[in-house]
């Protein structure tokens, strides 16, 4: 009996080091506007389909707000390209900032300045 068993489990192992090894993630592209410089993507750390969906993930997540409250996407609204539209922001507690908050496309011109 025992060694039945000890066949058998050499022949899963051996079965599961055939299996497939994961696919390499797919490289997305990113699309920009006519007259827009292309998005620089460092090439150690190239753009996924899981890290999108990572990024959207944390983005509307409340949970990384001090009081889990509110999300990068409450002042951030992708509607309005990623800014609120008033004035000045309201934070936590309802309290208001100094300023309002900036749209989130200029992000990726200051990253490109900094190259």
């Amino acid at each position: 009996m025992l060694r039945c068993t000890i066949k058998l489990v050499l022949v899963v192992l051996a079965m599961s080091a055939c299996a497939r090894p994961d696919p390499v993630p797919e490289e997305l592209s990113l699309g920009v506007p006519v007259g827009f410089d292309p998005i620089p993507v460092p090439p150690h750390n190239r753009l996924t389909e899981a890290k999108v969906r990572l990024g959207r993930r944390l983005f509307f997540d409340p949970i990384l707000s001090a009081d889990s409250t509110i999300s990068c996407a409450t002042c951030h609204i992708p509607k309005i390209l990623f800014s609120d539209g008033k004035p000045v922001s309201q934070g936590l507690n309802g309290r208001l900032g100094a300023r309002n908050a900036p749209c989130l496309n200029s992000s990726v011109l200051r990253y490109q300045a900094s190259l």
